[in-house]
Order: structure tokens, then sequence, then C-alpha cells
């Protein structure tokens, strides 16, 4: 299952639809173009509350999962925490 995650991953990246880095994601969330946001499990706590608040303040959906080394490795980026998918 983990294996066709990470394959949707690197084809929304190709096609230009996904948003990565924590930066590039909370402007996706705060302008509600961001239809679910994915935080890698070793993200920090802190990470993960600020991520959580701001999906349910914009009813976005929010899932933890994979590992930040592994994500990143899928969709070819430098270790990032955060991905969102775009509108």
């Amino acid at each position: 299952m983990q294996e066709k995650i990470y394959s949707m991953l690197g084809l929304c990246m190709k096609a230009g639809k996904l948003a990565y880095g924590t930066d590039m994601c909370i402007d996706k969330i705060k302008y509600e173009k961001a239809k679910l946001v994915i935080i890698s499990e070793d993200a920090s706590q802190n990470s993960k509350d600020k991520f959580t608040r701001l999906c349910d303040e914009n009813n976005i959906m929010m899932a933890v999962f994979g590992k930040k080394d592994e994500i990143s490795y899928k969709i070819r980026q430098t270790k990032q925490v955060c991905f969102c998918n775009n509108r």
C-alpha cells in the first residue's frame, strides 16, 4: 500500500500538482489551494500541531504518512516535512 502512495506522490510531482516545504504548504493552506496535506511521521510535534490547526481551520484533510527521507527520495527533492496537493 505504501508503494502505491509513493507512486501517486511521484505522479503528482511530475504533473506539477504537489507543493513541498513548510512555507509553500502554509501558503497553499491559507489561500485554500490545498486539498490534502501530508506530514511525515518524523516531523516535530510542533510542526504536526501547527499543520493540524491550520488544516482544521480551513477544512483541509491532513494525513501523517511515511518518513521524510523516503518521501523526499520518491519525489526527488531534498528532505521536506510537509507536502500538499494543489487544486
